[in-house]
């Protein structure tokens, strides 16, 4: 709006000023919050994925503790770590790119919800995964137990009583010239390094153990097939078997 004319000048309306004004009720304290310091810079948000204040990983926290978890063997399964099969399910492009880092493969099996890592399968690739040699009495459980978890497959859980499994595994006592109470002692020694693997795992009833479903997996059926020919062999020819005394010895390569 213009101005009125008085004689020669022209007098403008006053001008508003645009300055930004503060306000504060009379009831509130002004501290030095109220005027933040522009050279101090803003706390960072707590949600920006880190789980420490140097962390530079990408992985949410449930993942990392199933790809320790993998590290540490010797599996993961839905029913024994249900929230690390579950990242694994998630995360598991991620979680087998970290692996393949470390030249290791992950094997997941969807049907019966276990996974597990391997060497992968190059001859210049260094071996992570110790593999364990097992002894014949200890090969002889393991193909009994597999046996017997592929005949209750269509249960819920395969579970086994020791004290009948030694039993069963009697027909294999004086092979070789085998003594009775060595091959109990032996079959009992192997019992208790498979609960160690995670192959055995107790349950409520005393003398009772659940079977791993993760050993149908890392024994193919090809694989049970020859060790079973071998040992139908030893039985049917009394061959004896080789010296146990290196029980717990493990492959480096």
């Amino acid at each position: 709006m213009a101005g009125r004319q008085y004689g020669s000048r022209s007098v403008g309306w006053p001008q508003r000023s645009h300055r930004n004004v503060s306000v504060y009720r009379k009831d509130s304290a002004v501290t030095e919050n109220a005027f933040p310091d522009p050279l101090v810079p803003e706390p960072e948000t707590p949600d920006d994925g880190r789980l420490w204040e140097t962390d530079t990983g990408t992985l949410h926290e449930q993942s990392r503790r199933a790809l320790l978890q993998l590290l540490r063997g010797p599996y993961i399964s839905a029913d024994r770590h249900s929230k690390l099969w579950t990242r694994i399910l998630v995360d598991e492009t991620m979680i087998r790119s970290r692996l393949a880092d470390l030249f290791l493969t992950l094997v997941v099996d969807h049907e019966r919800e276990v996974a597990f890592v391997r060497n992968v399968d190059e001859v210049d690739a260094p071996r992570v995964v110790r593999a364990q040699n097992l002894t014949h009495i200890q090969t002889i459980l393991l193909l009994h137990l597999r046996q017997r978890l592929m005949q209750d497959a269509e249960q819920a859980r395969a579970v086994v009583d020791e004290g009948e499994t030694i039993e069963q595994l009697a027909v294999f006592e004086g092979v070789g010239g085998t003594d009775p109470a060595q091959f109990e002692n032996r079959i009992r020694s192997a019992w208790n390094k498979f609960t160690d693997l995670g192959i055995l795992y107790e349950t409520t009833t005393p003398g009772r153990f659940e079977i791993s479903p993760v050993l149908a997996v890392i024994f193919g059926a090809e694989e049970i097939t020859a060790i079973r020919r071998e040992y139908d062999k030893i039985l049917t020819e009394q061959l004896p078997f080789e010296d146990e005394a290196n029980d717990d010895e493990e492959d480096d390569q």
